[in-house]
């Protein structure tokens, strides 16, 4: 059992912040510090660090609201405290705009620049390692309108995509048409009709024929699809495959490895490693990840703020991403169980984080952290 703590309480504000526990009770369990409920972040650890990096769901929020009513307070705390306060987050549906207004509603102030997504450090990477994509060549996109949007702010040439009206138009007729000749002659009858910008035509394809755009792909890029298909799938194939794209060191990028995501609360669903599965699966290429738990985010993040990752702290729910995600860049890293980790899964697994509590809204002793 993990030891009980009284709680301790303040009448003032101002004495909030200076109270952190500078005896804060931890229980060896496992792989893992407990905190026990109520009294706080040990002053060792607040007073050893820079700043907090926090995953969004299943941290501070859960099916679109708060884990903890005093989440809100905290985060006024942290930053009362001077510390760096940033959020990432592997979802790749949304654009960071979308995410920062979601804070908002649920009282947490965050500026565009404390944001990091995987679809943003895809953008982000592209920018600054395939710089081709923003002059000579085109990104080939499986994703929502999230990875789309980042990737089209920051000047990258885009080919499919939610909005690229051309590709889905022809995406569409092709399956339709797929579907018709599979019974009069057989289903391979068309498939040599799927056309890839530059493609060669002695290789069986129609040069740019019926294409949104006439640069060469240089890029796949992967995010989270729900309407992955055979053709997008082929599509990616022939892109990275050297006999049909001219492009002959085209790249293949993906947002993140996820198994499963939460879109509904009461049950998981195919993640993102489903999509970049098939398109490995046909290839035998591993894709760079952009998202946690690659280093490739928080590369990014500390290169743009100037910050020492080996004084920030990692929160997540998730050991396979998050924890090693701080792990790998060697933050500290605190495990919330307000999210899809139990605690004896937790206190099991080979992937230690440094801390285990309850949720983000004991952070601060009982009765200190500020309401929102």
């Amino acid at each position: 059992m993990v030891a009980s703590a009284a709680a301790v309480s303040t009448s003032s504000t101002a004495a909030a912040f200076s109270t952190m526990s500078s005896s804060a009770k931890i229980v060896q369990r496992g792989f893992v510090n407990r905190i026990a409920r109520g009294v706080g972040l040990p002053k060792t650890l607040l007073d050893g660090v820079d700043g907090f990096v926090f995953d969004c769901d299943g941290v501070i929020w859960r099916a679109g609201e708060l884990c903890d009513p005093r989440i809100p307070g905290v985060f006024k705390q942290l930053r009362a405290l001077k510390k760096r306060v940033f959020f990432v987050t592997n979802n790749s549906t949304k654009p960071r705009s979308v995410f920062l207004e979601k804070l908002k509603s649920l009282g947490i102030d965050a500026e565009p620049n404390e944001l990091y997504s995987a679809a943003f450090a895809c953008a982000e990477y592209l920018r600054l390692y395939q710089p081709r994509l923003l002059s000579t060549h085109a990104v080939y996109l499986i994703g929502m309108s999230g990875l789309e949007q980042e990737l089209r702010q920051e000047g990258i040439n885009v080919f499919g995509g939610p909005s690229d009206t051309a590709f889905n138009e022809r995406m569409q007729k092709w399956m339709s048409e797929k579907v018709t000749a599979a019974g009069e002659k057989g289903i391979f009858g068309v498939f040599e009709n799927i056309p890839i910008p530059g493609a060669k035509s002695e290789a069986g394809m129609t040069n740019n024929a019926g294409t949104s755009i006439e640069k060469p792909i240089g890029a796949v890029v992967c995010g989270f699809d729900p309407t992955l298909n055979y053709y997008k799938v082929q599509l990616a194939q022939l892109c990275l495959n050297e006999k049909y794209n001219p492009v002959k060191d085209c790249a293949f990028i993906a947002t993140n490895p996820d198994a499963v995501a939460h879109i509904t609360p009461d049950c998981e669903w195919a993640g993102n490693g489903w999509c970049v599965g098939a398109i490995k699966g046909c290839t035998n290429r591993e894709p760079v990840y952009t998202g946690k738990p690659s280093s490739l985010l928080m590369d990014i993040l500390c290169k743009g703020h100037g910050l020492d990752r080996q004084r920030l702290v990692m929160i997540g729910d998730r050991l396979d991403t998050d924890i090693l995600f701080g792990l790998s860049n060697r933050m500290k890293t605190l495990l919330v169980l307000s999210g899809v980790t139990t605690e004896a899964e937790g206190s099991e697994s080979e992937t230690r984080a440094d801390y285990c509590i309850d949720n983000v809204g004991e952070f601060f002793e009982s009765g200190t952290a500020q309401e929102a």
